[in-house]
């Protein structure tokens, strides 16, 4: 009685639907990551500039309503709370940036004084937010 032996077929992991989970995982990330949020909720009218620059992700963000009021992290504090506030941010890393998000109509000395509080907890960095101007191109990189 002769038995016959097939040749026994080495299991095999099919890799072509791993490949493709892993690309639409690649692409949810590509996509879902550009989305930039603000978590700040103040209503702002910020101008407009035709050379407006894209700046770099880590950064902190000061607000002034059209009211003259200050906002940190979402919350309104005074002038001396942001120099608190900052102090210790900018003795972490003393060449982080600042951006100050100014409603239009917010008046020059009001910004002078939160430029100072600023300065005060030793941000020597600082930046004012623009829109992008309509049909601005892009502007500077």
């Amino acid at each position: 009685m002769m038995f016959s032996t097939r040749p026994r077929r080495r299991p095999r992991v099919e890799i072509i639907p791993m490949i493709d989970v892993m690309f639409y995982l690649v692409v949810f990330f590509m996509i879902f990551s550009t989305f930039r949020t603000e978590t700040a909720g103040m209503p702002l009218e910020l101008p407009r500039a035709a050379t407006a620059a894209d700046l770099e992700r880590d950064h902190l963000v000061a607000g002034i309503d059209s009211s003259g009021r200050i906002y940190w992290k979402g919350a309104v504090v005074t002038e001396s709370d942001l120099t608190r506030a900052l102090t210790p941010e900018f003795s972490r890393s003393p060449g982080k940036l600042c951006i100050i998000k100014a409603d239009r109509t917010v008046k020059y000395e009001r910004l002078i004084q939160v430029i100072d509080a600023i300065r005060k907890a030793g941000g020597s960095h600082l930046a004012l937010a623009v829109e992008r101007a309509p049909g601005s191109g892009g502007g500077i990189r």
